[in-house]
Parts: structure tokens; C-alpha cells; sequence
């Protein structure tokens, strides 16, 4: 090879050749290997250039489509964190596309391992260096640059009009009837016409999608014949997994299109992205890109025994984003992304292990400041996972201004209040606002709070109201996997239930759960097949349920649930109070109007303004009633008074509105499709209505009573 281009990492084709780039720091001599299309290695050629730890060459005559690999020479110092080994075929870290051949074997290894309870595995011999991985592992493949994906023409939508749909690519038609069968599971089925139809008329704005970066099994499922369905084990940051494309040396060009497809609806794109760790896992886990090419350059090791990984994520090791070549890493591969395939945002996995200094957190970290700088990224969305299980790992309101952030007070909020545990309404009432508690005080709008009720990691909506308890029998972890936390219940009977009454409660507080989630102010997410009464059979982690329990069943479609949904978002998207892009603090009360352009009341359902103890007690004909308490909220706009009343109770209870006003309801969520009922009394003295069991009632109000001269709160 001839000397190449140390400034852009990767496989880069420039019209009568390749230049190869890659970075490893501590290695001694660096190969570069060809292989035919049969996989069998043609030649090796060493790098004979290396720049501040970049090695780079360049080979004449080399074309798209070439496949290749690095072996890395070095020191095999287990103690000093190093793993060099030229028996280990290694992917190329800045590879845009990938082969498939990766299978678990023990040829991937790096050490033998000896393992004590309580004690990090300690390496006691090598593996046979004769051994070689390459019958083993992937090859990179040569691609030549391609036109970037332009979103022009798509009109997305304001911060506080998005609604984001979070799904699994190929859950999502694996067993959709409607989709072609040979694009079932398949970029090109999330993208077809019929999937497209039906984000349209829920009123998604946002596709959220699980990794569709390359990505493998771990060795302990591969061992019981299970596979990672979730993809949460990335083996490759910038090539497409294969599994999804119909023809796999089209993997690229097939996200594209997919892309292009959503764009076309007006449909934001979002990647769930995972740079928190690899699939190499912990120290006795395989080598095949990162451990092998310069171990401590890209992870996090412990200070005192650099065989150890730091493990904040729970998944073997931690990416080291305090080196700025994995920060360099990291905004190269979003680039790639954004750039190269339009996606509009991307939801980080475990993202403040990113963010983790040796001193702690820090929402100021080089690799965030990185993004929030960077001139493509800056103008993308970026969502975090505020947590992970390393110390000072939970961060939920921690980010900077650029970001959103899961909020998971709001999703046990919620289900605390709906299944009526005592004194719920106070965390209720916090979250319905926007977590201004969280966000308001660093300067961000509400939408910084991602609400949701379910996602991919715990149950799904239909189990939330059918289980007590988790049930990841099929998991063959002994039900021991998954949380055990989910303020879940089940209304009488553990699982399916033909008892009409028992299914006519868990509808009924499915749909409340979806309104609250909807009509909260913050940015709503809805979990792909909730609104279809999509069940996992109470498996809360269903990360290797590769097959029905994993995927979204259509055929228990329902379209009244589905036009309930459509209703909730139509209705959110119609009313001014979901415009805000500051959290409302105004006054409103019965007589003097509003103290601000917008304002908030927060009311009993006698009438009259929460008082503190109702706000933690829940008392009615001076007798303690155990369950949360019903109360209502009513937004205030200069034209407009949107009044939520929200029930817990097993029966129904009296509302009094404000009087002199037009009441009109246009929401009941104890119908199936949200249809409103009517209002039982309207006279001077006031309007009363009744709320039934377990269920959000929505009013609506033309403001008659003006602006009020006094200050706002």
C-alpha cells in the first residue's frame, strides 16, 4: 500500500482506488485484509504509515464491494489492558457495511478466564494463537460515497406537536397481514404503504426506531438457542443491520428508502442508538473489532486491574467517551446517519454512561458539547435514556438544553394514580404539568419531557392491566430478568380472562392511561401495538423473544381503539394550551379571570381550588377514602378553557364545572372510542356532571372572563 489519508478514518473509494484509515494506538504492526466473495482471505498488506496513532494506506486498483479486515500485532498484556492477538480477524470500527457470518465460538476469545464469586474474572491462559477467528466473524465491505438524503419538502413537525411512536423494525410487520409477505420484517416493510397508512391516521408524527445498527447475539443466549431481538449489542456503529434488508449488499440503500418513504408522509425518522457499550461484552466476552484493535483505548477499564472492565451499563463494559477518539467516533457515526440517510434524531440508550467523567455526570461533557456544536447534529433531535446503573446513574432533568429525556416519573406516576394507590395525585399533578419540577429551572419547555406509559422494556399496555406479575419463563432465566417493579394490575385474574366484567375495567383503564399520557403537557410516546391491545403474554423483557411474543400482533386490532388514539392526538393537536413552549404558571379562578396570557387551575371536583392536604389525602363526607382522589385540571388560554377530570375511583363521581360558562364535552375515555357523554345539569349555580369509574373526561369552554389586571403567579 501506498501511503494514505490519516484525516477521515474508514474505507474511502475515490474513483480508481480505496484509502484505509483506522486507529489503534498501542499496536505494534497493523494488516490490512482482502478476502474474495467466498470469504476466504486473499492477501494481507501491512500499514507502513502511522500517524499519531492513525495507520492509513492507500490501495490502487481496489473497488466497491471489496471485503476486508485488520489483524493488530502487539503486546498480550492482560494486566495492562491489552489484547493484541493477529489470530483475531477485526471490523473495521468506521465500516459502512458489513457481511453476515458472525457466529459465537470460542475462537472470538481473547483469554481463558478463571471466575470467583464477587471478584472480576481474572485472565489464566491464552488461547492458542494458532486458532484463528476468521470462519467466525464478519468482513467489512468497501462502499463508494453516495448521495446524502435530503428531508426538503417533508414538513415536520414544532417540538410541541410531536408524537413519537416507538417500535421495533421488524416486530412491526412480522405478522401484519396487510404487508407484503416478503416485506415483513424488513426495512422496506416499516416503510410500506400500509404501515404508512396507519402512523397517518393515528396522527404520529415521529417513527422511533430500536438499533438498526449491526448488531449479534450474545454468547449466553446463543448457548440456550435464544437470539437478541432488541439489538440493544452493537457489533458495527455505521453499517445497517443485514437482518432487515432483503438483499444484504442492499442494506443501505434499503434504509434509505425507507427514510425517503416516512419523509414522504412527513414522518420524522428516529434511531435509537447505542454507544454506551459494544457487543464484545466483559473481559471473557469475543474480540472482534474494538478489544482487539486497542482495548484501552475504547473502553473504560479499572484503574487497579485493567483486565476489569468498569461496567456502568451492566452489559460487560463501557465505551470510553472521555478519549476523544471514541468521541470522534461517536459524532462521526450520527453524522452518518443524519447525513448519509436523513434520520432526524436519535434516542441515546443508557445515555449518561456517555456523560460519566471521573469526577461523575456532567450534562457539559466534551462529547455532548460536541454535538451541541456540531453543524449537523445541532439541528437534530436528540432524546436520552436519563439513566444507567453506574454510580450517581440516575440523571432524569440533568441534560442540557438540546436535550429530551425519558421520563419514567411520569410513566409510574400514572400508573400509580390509575390503579388508585394512595396520594398518587400529587406526583399526578407534577407530571400532567409538564415536570416543570424537573426542567422548568434550567431553562427548558415542557416538551424536554418524553411522557410515556410503556415502551419497550417492560409491559406492554395490555399487560400493564392484565399481570401482577412478570412472567420471562421463556427468557430460561429462571423469571429472574426484567423488573419486578411495574405498578402493574391485573383487576381480579393473572392473565387472559374471558369474565366481561374484569376485560371491561382493564379497557376501560387502558384508555384512561392513554389520555393521561396524551393530554399531559411534555412530548407523548406511544409504544408500537398499544393501540392495537398488543399482549407479550406478561413478559415485561422480551429482548430475545424473536417470534409472536416480540411482535406486534394486528389480529387483535380493535378499530375503536385505534380511533380512540387518533381521537386523543387530534384532539391535542387541535387545542392552543399544547402550543406552549413555556411551562404555565398564570391564575385563573372563577371570577377575575386570567392573571397571565395562560394559566392553570388546579381543581376538587366540588368546585373549588385543590387545597394542599387534597393534594395528599383524599377525604370525602369528612371520612378518609384509601385510593388516590379524583381532581381536575383546567387549562386557561385568552380564547379558550380546556378542562381534564380525571376519576380513579370504582364508581362514578359528581364534577362541578365553573358556572356562566358554555360547557361543552368532547372526551370520556369509559367509552371505547372516547366518544363524549352529556352533561346532567346546567344551571346558574353551576354545571354538574357526572365523571364515570375510571375514566379522563375532557370540557371544553369559550373564555369569556378576560384578562385579569393582577400579576401572575
Amino acid at each position: 500500500m501506498a501511503a494514505g489519508d490519516p484525516s477521515r478514518l474508514g474505507a474511502r473509494y475515490d474513483g480508481e482506488g480505496v484509502f484505509f484509515s483506522v486507529f489503534s494506538e498501542h499496536a505494534e504492526m497493523l494488516e490490512l485484509c482482502l478476502f474474495d466473495e467466498s470469504n476466504h482471505e486473499t492477501q494481507r498488506l501491512r500499514f507502513s504509515d502511522c500517524d499519531s496513532g492513525v495507520w492509513h494506506g492507500y490501495l490502487p486498483g481496489l473497488a466497491p464491494g471489496a471485503r476486508y479486515g485488520f489483524r493488530a500485532h502487539g503486546a498480550f498484556e492482560p494486566e495492562n489492558g491489552h489484547y493484541f492477538n493477529p489470530q483475531r480477524l477485526l471490523l473495521d470500527p468506521y465500516a459502512r457495511l458489513i457481511t453476515n457470518g458472525y457466529r459465537v465460538s470460542p475462537a472470538n476469545s481473547v483469554c481463558r478466564f478463571e471466575h470467583v464469586e464477587g471478584e472480576a474474572p481474572r485472565p489464566v491462559k491464552a488461547f492458542s494463537f494458532a486458532e484463528d477467528n476468521a470462519d467466525f466473524v464478519p468482513r467489512s465491505v468497501v462502499l463508494a460515497d453516495s448521495e446524502a438524503l435530503s428531508s426538503a419538502g417533508s414538513v415536520f413537525p414544532t417540538p410541541s406537536r410531536r408524537v413519537i411512536y416507538e417500535a421495533h423494525l421488524a416486530g412491526l410487520t412480522a405478522l401484519n397481514a396487510a404487508v407484503p409477505y416478503e416485506l415483513r420484517g424488513k426495512f422496506a416493510g416499516a416503510g410500506s404503504a400500509q404501515i404508512i397508512q396507519h402512523l397517518r391516521a393515528l396522527g404520529v408524527t415521529s417513527l422511533q426506531l430500536l438499533p438498526v445498527q449491526a448488531f449479534v447475539d450474545e454468547p449466553h443466549l446463543a448457548s440456550v438457542g435464544l437470539n437478541n431481538y432488541w439489538g440493544y449489542n452493537t457489533l458495527s456503529f455505521f453499517a445497517p443491520h443485514l437482518a432487515y434488508a432483503q438483499v444484504a449488499g442492499a442494506a443501505h440503500q434499503e434504509m434509505k428508502n425507507l427514510v425517503r418513504a416516512l419523509h414522504d408522509a412527513n414522518i420524522e425518522v428516529l434511531l435509537d442508538v447505542v454507544y454506551n457499550h459494544t457487543a464484545e461484552g466483559g473481559p471473557d466476552g469475543p474480540s472482534l473489532s474494538f478489544r482487539g484493535l486497542d482495548n484501552t483505548a475504547y473502553y473504560k477499564l479499572e484503574a487497579d486491574s485493567k483486565y476489569a472492565y468498569i461496567n456502568d451499563t451492566g452489559c460487560g463494559n463501557t465505551l470510553n467517551t472521555n478519549n476523544l477518539v471514541v468521541q470522534n467516533l461517536v459524532r462521526d457515526s450520527l453524522r452518518h446517519w443524519a447525513s448519509e440517510y436523513g434520520v432526524d434524531g436519535f434516542r441515546f440508550d443508557l445515555a449518561v454512561s456517555l456523560g460519566r467523567e471521573l469526577e461523575g455526570f456532567s450534562a457539559q461533557h466534551a462529547l455532548f458539547e460536541a454535538l451541541r456544536t456540531d453543524i449537523v447534529l445541532s439541528e437534530k433531535l436528540l432524546i436520552a435514556e436519563p439513566w444507567d446503573i453506574g454510580p450517581g446513574g440516575y440523571q432524569l432533568g440533568g441534560f442540557g438544553k438540546s436535550w429530551l429525556e425519558w421520563n419514567d416519573k411520569f410513566r409510574d406516576a400514572a400508573r400509580s394514580y390509575w390503579r388508585g394507590d394512595v396520594g398518587a395525585q400529587a406526583e399526578l399533578g407534577k407530571r400532567l404539568h409538564g415536570s416543570s419540577d424537573l426542567f422548568e429551572a434550567s431553562g427548558r419547555t415542557p416538551s424536554a419531557s418524553v411522557n410515556f406509559i410503556t415502551a419497550h422494556d417492560g409491559f406492554t399496555l395490555a399487560d400493564l392491566v392484565a399481570y401482577h406479575h412478570k412472567h420471562n419463563e421463556a427468557n430460561l432465566e429462571d423469571n429472574r430478568d426484567g423488573h419486578s417493579h411495574n405498578l402493574s394490575d391485573n383487576l381480579g385474574c393473572e392473565g387472559p380472562t374471558s369474565d366481561p366484567a374484569i376485560c371491561e375495567a382493564r379497557e376501560r383503564r387502558a384508555r384512561a392511561l392513554l389520555a393521561t399520557m396524551v393530554l399531559s403537557q411534555g412530548t407523548p410516546m406511544l409504544l408500537a401495538g398499544d393501540e392495537l391491545k398488543n399482549s407479550q403474554g406478561g413478559n415485561n423483557n422480551a429482548y430475545c423473544q424473536n417470534n409472536a411474543t416480540g411482535w406486534v400482533q394486528w389480529d387483535a386490532a380493535s378499530s375503536a381503539y385505534v380511533n380512540l388514539v387518533s381521537r386523543l392526538i387530534d384532539l391535542r393537536t387541535t387545542l392552543d394550551i399544547y402550543r406552549e413552549s413555556q411551562h404555565v404558571h398564570g391564575t385563573w379562578d372563577d371570577q377575575g379571570g386570567l392573571s397571565d396570557d395562560r394559566a392553570v387551575s388546579w381543581r376538587s371536583f366540588d368546585g373549588v381550588q385543590m387545597e394542599e392536604q387534597q393534594w395528599h389525602v383524599y377525604t370525602k363526607n369528612d371520612a378518609t377514602i384509601d385510593s388516590a382522589a379524583p381532581f381536575a385540571l383546567l387549562w386557561a388560554t385568552q380564547s379558550e378553557l380546556v378542562l381534564l377530570a380525571l376519576n380513579p375511583l370504582s364508581a362514578e363521581e359528581q364534577l362541578t364545572l365553573p358556572s356562566g360558562l358554555a360547557w361543552r364535552p368532547v372526551l370520556d375515555t369509559s367509552h371505547v372510542s372516547g366518544q363524549p357523554g352529556q352533561l346532567i345539569s346546567n344551571s346558574n349555580d353551576g354545571i354538574s356532571t357526572s365523571i364515570p369509574a375510571q375514566s379522563l373526561c375532557v370540557f371544553l369552554a369559550s373564555n369569556t372572563r378576560g384578562t385579569s389586571t393582577e400579576s401572575s403567579a
